[in-house]
């Protein structure tokens, strides 16, 4: 059971796991995927989704998420080429209340790990669903959920989380930088910094540091010929091994296969 923003739930079939963006006008008695709801991560690129039912226009930009809920026919204006990653499933019983929405989130960089990492496990299950690609598919809702649940904290505490976010921000490289150090530069304890980050944006710091290193890693990786080893230095990792075994932990394959499978 998944609580999507308070709204309990059970996923009964995943329709499809779709990178691309050309997401067509198929919600509605008309599309082939008429049944499914839509739950969607900007990678690049601007688009606009205008809404038959309610004539409402969703705004999309990268790092945003956006949910459709089946039965919800709509045509979509591309402002600007991009990609998208997207997941279609059906759901047991309707889910009341949830409205579409198009939303960008504090944590946005957890979340494009995650479909980062959803979409590597479908294809290397030869686009079958196994247990590993629905865990991940779990995660995802349960970081949206606790988002959703969350989002609400001092104005003082998100203050301090955004200085800490910051500092690691520009210190990433430094495989010396320390949570300690990070909440003294927020003006922090921290366990005050562990539980600011849980609130804001769904995990403790050092896996928000672990991430931006990982992303750091996947842009090296497709955009420079650097050595693994290389990369791993540079995006703040001083053993290659751990750099490996954290990179397939969150992205699902290794950094070798990553590169071979995303590098033009």
């Amino acid at each position: 059971m998944i609580d999507l923003r308070g709204k309990a739930f059970h996923i009964s079939k995943i329709c499809g796991i779709i990178h691309d963006d050309s997401i067509h006008t198929n919600l509605g008695h008309e599309g082939k995927n008429s049944h499914a709801h839509h739950l969607i991560y900007k990678i690049s690129g601007h688009v606009q989704f205008h809404l038959y039912k309610s004539g409402e226009v969703l705004d999309f930009s990268p790092g945003m998420i956006c949910y459709i809920p089946r039965g919800n026919r709509y045509h979509i204006d591309r402002l600007e080429a991009g990609e998208a990653l997207r997941i279609e499933f059906q759901t047991e019983d309707d889910i009341p209340d949830i409205k579409p929405f198009s939303e960008l989130f504090r944590n946005y960089s957890a979340f494009g790990t995650l479909f980062g990492k959803l979409e590597a496990c479908y294809k290397a299950s030869l686009w079958n669903f196994d247990y590993k690609t629905m865990s991940v598919i779990y995660e995802i809702f349960d970081l949206l959920d606790s988002s959703a649940r969350y989002s609400t904290v001092s104005p003082a505490a998100e203050k301090k989380a955004s200085n800490a976010v910051s500092y690691l921000e520009k210190h990433y490289m430094d495989p010396a930088l320390s949570i300690e150090d990070t909440a003294a530069e927020a003006g922090t304890s921290v366990a005050s910094l562990r539980r600011y980050f849980q609130q804001l944006y769904g995990i403790p710091p050092i896996q928000y540091l672990t991430r931006l290193r990982i992303n750091a890693a996947q842009s090296m990786l497709i955009g420079s010929d650097r050595s693994i080893e290389e990369i791993a230095v540079f995006s703040g990792f001083s053993d290659p091994f751990y750099f490996s075994r954290c990179f397939k932990e969150l992205c699902g394959e290794t950094p070798r296969s990553y590169r071979r499978s995303n590098k033009a």
